[in-house]
C-alpha cells in the first residue's frame, strides 16, 4: 500500500533496462490510458478539471502535460492531448538517474 503521493519507480535487480512506474495521487479522479492512448471519467461532477498526463518519456521537469476542461452536468466532454512535442526524441534505452533520483 502507498500512503504518500508520489511515483514510485520500480527496478530490475538483474535486468537494468526493466524499469516500471506507479504514480500515486491524491485525486479521487484517475485513469490509465487504453492502447490508443485514451482514457475516460465517468460520473463527474459539474465543474472544471485540470487534466495531467504522466509519462516516463516526458522531457519536462516532472514529466508531465496539463490542461484544463469544464465539464457541464448535461453530457459527455472531449479534450485531446497531443503528445508528441512533449515526448523525449532520443530516449535512452534504460533509465538514467533522473529516472531514478529526480522525483
Amino acid at each position: 500500500m502507498f500512503t504518500q503521493p508520489g511515483l514510485v519507480v520500480l527496478g530490475c535487480n538483474i535486468h537494468d533496462e526493466m524499469v516500471g512506474y506507479v504514480l500515486v495521487t491524491e485525486s479521487p479522479y484517475h485513469a490509465t490510458t487504453d492502447e490508443a492512448g485514451g482514457a475516460r471519467f465517468r460520473d463527474l461532477p459539474p465543474g472544471t478539471y485540470r487534466v495531467t498526463v504522466w509519462g516516463p518519456l516526458i522531457h519536462d521537469g516532472d514529466g508531465t502535460v496539463s490542461s484544463s476542461i469544464t465539464v457541464a452536468g448535461d453530457g459527455a466532454q472531449s479534450l485531446t492531448m497531443r503528445l508528441h512535442d512533449a515526448l523525449r526524441h532520443n530516449p535512452s534505452p534504460r533509465p538514467g538517474r533522473v529516472d531514478w533520483d529526480g522525483y
